[in-house]
């Protein structure tokens, strides 16, 4: 069983050990009676042992006041609780440092060379001086290191250095270079005149201006063919390389015109000539490029969710100061309170409390009267039958300037009306200009629009609508009647061409019902696009 040490009992029996032997400073009244005491107490102990020695002089001193002397009894208890604790720090190594070389108690002494403390609490000397005590303050191993660092740095060397001789410092140096003095030169103002920097910006700026000036002279010169005509004017002809300072009769590009300068002198005779050459300056007027579009659409702007709901957020801030600041201007009238059966006595107050079957009946009526102007703006807004219809055909029109995409398709049979009227309906609705040609053996379906409706009518006509019920009336097939699967399905309608064309061949949605070969193909020859036949006819051969 592990021991454990009881530190707390063993404190307060040090402590009382220290109180017993703690004693104030004997003063000489005290010690002589303690040297006579020392001397009785010798002397009762030679009459024990029978051993006689010469009496010694006997000193009668006055008689001192009673001082403590610490009794046998004393003195036993003293040694008893010293033994104890020396037995209970004997297995301890804690407070080993209490203990002495051999195994006993240090004993506490006062302090050497007569220190004191004074009146104040002060440290002094026995003469009165007082002493400083250093204090011992924690601090990081960092700055322990970082000071002795600081101290070695700041030692002088052992060996002080012994200035070189003239001759050894100028040993090595050239008399014939001028060496010039490490000495920094002061710094000095140095002030700018009066306008100096706007002189500077306005060279600038003419330099700018001259440039752009340059620039225009230039690009309107290649417009009117003068700048060429000064490219050629350098060129030198081989028989004037010899002499460049030499000048002509005539100019090489006068010389097809005129013989010499000397008709310059008779302006009649120069109009004579040249009846078409007058003082007016022709500009001709600027031709669009035959492919350029007349109106170049404009790309919508494709805003997210959040971008729509703060757009319109802002927008109606926007209308609703404009309305406060006419309301502040006096323009429009002030709005009446908005009262609700909820906000009723907060609203009206002492009115409500006065008369409150009046208050209701008139907040009621005011709710009803907001309740139809509600209404009467939601159809005022609601568009009329004519102005829906426009809207929709708005939806599907397309810019057909550029050319028009044409797709033809063959349909086997269009004897179920159903199918009949979604080709017309969505050809019309689509605003397709073509025709429709129902023939014995195939039907032919040729539409001329805009991209995104060609694309969508081609998705009803080989996806959306299911062709199987194509053969005779709804509902008239028995139930024998094989099911048509997809791939069949397909073989009832097929695209036979599809592509752009510069010209569009019809003018409006047309359904012919043809006979025979010979009308179908006079149909189409009309309108230059007879080769559709030919394509359908080829397919259904293959």
């Amino acid at each position: 069983i592990k021991k454990t040490f009881n530190f707390t009992k063993l404190k307060l029996q040090y402590n009382t050990y220290l109180e017993m032997t703690e004693e104030p400073h004997p003063d000489q009244r005290t010690i002589s009676l303690m040297l006579q005491s020392a001397k009785e107490q010798l002397i009762v102990r030679q009459k024990e042992l029978s051993f006689t020695l010469p009496a010694p002089p006997i000193i009668t001193p006055a008689p001192p006041p009673q001082a403590p002397v610490i009794s046998h009894q004393k003195m036993q208890q003293m040694m008893d609780l010293q033994a104890r604790i020396q037995k209970s720090l004997a297995g301890s190594t804690l407070l080993s440092g209490l203990l002495n070389g051999d195994g006993n108690m240090l004993t506490v002494r006062p302090p050497v060379g007569g220190v004191i403390m004074n009146e104040q609490g002060r440290t002094v000397t026995a003469e009165g001086k007082a002493i400083e005590l250093t204090p011992n303050q924690p601090t990081l191993k960092a700055n322990i290191v970082n000071k002795q660092r600081t101290q070695q740095f700041k030692q002088p060397s052992d060996k002080p250095s012994q200035p070189q001789s003239l001759h050894e410092s100028t040993r090595y140096q050239d008399s014939r270079l001028k060496t010039r003095s490490a000495q920094r030169m002061p710094r000095k103002f140095h002030f700018n005149e009066k306008g100096k920097y706007i002189r500077i910006a306005n060279r600038q700026r003419a330099k700018v201006k001259l440039e752009e000036l340059r620039l225009k002279v230039a690009e309107s010169s290649k417009k009117t063919g003068i700048y060429f005509s000064s490219k050629l004017a350098l060129v030198v002809n081989s028989k004037d390389k010899g002499d460049p300072t030499s000048v002509p009769d005539i100019e090489w590009w006068d010389a097809e015109l005129i013989h010499g300068y000397d008709v310059l002198n008779h302006p009649t005779a120069l109009e004579t000539k040249f009846p078409f050459v007058s003082s007016l300056i022709e500009h001709p007027i600027q031709v669009d490029a035959p492919n350029k579009p007349k109106n170049i659409p404009l790309v919508p702007v494709m805003l997210t969710t959040r971008e729509r709901k703060k757009l319109k957020r802002q927008i109606r801030k926007e209308k609703e100061q404009e309305r406060m600041e006419k309301i502040q201007f006096g323009l429009l009238p002030k709005p009446e309170p908005k009262v609700k059966i909820s906000n009723l006595m907060r609203v009206l107050g002492n009115e409500a409390v006065a008369d409150p079957t009046k208050m209701e009946a008139h907040v009621r009526a005011q709710m009803a009267q907001r309740q139809r102007a509600h209404e009467a703006t939601n159809e005022a807004r609601k568009l009329r039958p004519d102005q829906r219809i426009a809207k929709k055909a708005r939806k599907y029109e397309e810019d057909l300037t550029n050319g028009s995409q044409t797709a033809v398709f063959r349909v086997l049979s269009l004897t179920n009306p159903a199918h009949k009227f979604k080709v017309e309906a969505s050809a019309e609705k689509f605003q397709f200009s073509g025709c429709l040609l129902l023939f014995r053996d195939f039907s032919l379906v040729v539409v001329e629009g805009g991209p995104k409706g060609i694309r969508k009518y081609k998705h009803l006509l080989l996806n959306r609508i299911k062709w199987a019920g194509n053969r005779g009336e709804p509902g008239s097939e028995d139930e024998s009647t094989p099911a048509v699967t997809n791939s069949a399905a397909n073989t009832h309608c097929s695209v036979i061409w599809e592509g752009k064309n510069a010209f569009s061949s019809f003018n409006d949605w047309t359904v012919k019902v043809c006979p025979t070969e010979t009308v179908a193909r006079e149909f189409l020859r009309q309108r230059s696009c007879e080769h559709y036949w030919d394509l359908a006819v080829n397919q259904m051969i293959i």
